[in-house]
């Protein structure tokens, strides 16, 4: 088990992301996750995940907690940050697909990250050009997504990503993602549990008591701090101040006081350019995969 890492505003502010990022949460109405903190606490989570169900038709999610059953609606999770309660049947995993995402999903990964391919297996978030982007892929994996994921750009990753910059009529249900993460969670065979934080955020919101018992805490970081992200690859500080961001482990844009503004997003956030230029002198291939070469003619048969 592992703490629950929730965003650091302030680290936000100091690599002069925040405002970026907070653009790209409010465009789907997830904005207030960036405000959520909680402290993991290991009996509470583990009781959780062994009784949670959820029903596809009435978005009921029922549980222990503290020995007691509850149920609530899947929109009591949009209550907590804010969010919308938008159409639940479009972003579950027991949903219908968002056809228009599906249809750009090749083209997006191609205007946000350094391969030309997406390959959903093999596909890396380091892959992610834009800082602002790579942050926000960071924030919802961490909350949203199983934490042994973490390094790979998966599907449901970037179709929030996708919504975040595209804006689309119907947005996530942020209910119904923090429930798929909680359901993956107790049938995951492998791993450590990363959803502790969300859990202790239900628990307030029923008014129920968390245990008064500090070795029930589940140690570690619980914030996305610079020297959290900093551990997880995603840039490089310089001893003069100065953040080189990483692309696939490779530094590639340095960013200081003078030269921030690059990062800003355009007004029309679609026509950012996700791939900005190395300042640093790293190139990265575009191209599509060379064809293999054709394969030799195959031996006739002599005649007899």
């Amino acid at each position: 088990m592992g703490a629950q890492k929730f965003v650091d505003i302030q680290a936000l502010k100091d690599l002069h992301i925040y405002k970026g990022v907070h653009k790209l949460f409010k465009n789907i109405g997830w904005e207030g996750l960036l405000n959520l903190h909680a402290v993991s606490y290991q009996t509470p989570m583990l009781e959780l995940l062994s009784s949670i169900s959820f029903d596809y038709q009435t978005h009921l999610l029922t549980f222990r907690l503290l020995n007691q059953t509850h149920q609530f609606h899947a929109d009591i999770l949009c209550d907590i940050i804010g969010a919308p309660k938008a159409r639940r049947d479009i972003y579950t995993a027991k949903g219908r697909k968002n056809v228009v995402f599906e249809q750009d999903c090749a083209n997006f990964w191609r205007n946000i990250s350094c391969e030309y391919e997406y390959q959903s297996g093999t596909a890396k978030a380091s892959s992610i050009i834009h800082p602002i982007l790579k942050v926000a892929h960071r924030i919802i994996s961490s909350l949203l997504f199983p934490q042994e994921e973490i390094s790979k750009a998966n599907k449901k990753e970037l179709e929030v990503l996708w919504c975040m910059i595209n804006k689309p009529a119907e947005v996530p249900h942020f209910g119904c993602w923090v429930i798929q993460k909680m359901l993956r969670s107790a049938t995951s065979n492998g791993g450590q549990l990363h959803c502790g934080g969300m859990v202790s955020i239900i628990v307030e919101h029923l008014g129920l008591h968390l245990p008064n018992n500090p070795t029930n805490i589940i140690m570690g970081r619980t914030h996305l701090s610079i020297d959290v992200m900093e551990t997880m690859h995603l840039f490089h500080r310089l001893p003069t101040g100065d953040i080189h961001w990483t692309v696939d482990g490779k530094e590639y844009l340095r960013i200081d006081s003078r030269n921030k503004k690059i990062l800003n997003l355009a007004n029309d956030i679609p026509s950012t350019n996700w791939k900005l230029k190395s300042n640093l002198g790293v190139t990265v291939d575009h191209s599509p995969p060379s064809s293999p070469p054709p394969a030799p003619p195959a031996p006739t048969a002599g005649l007899h």
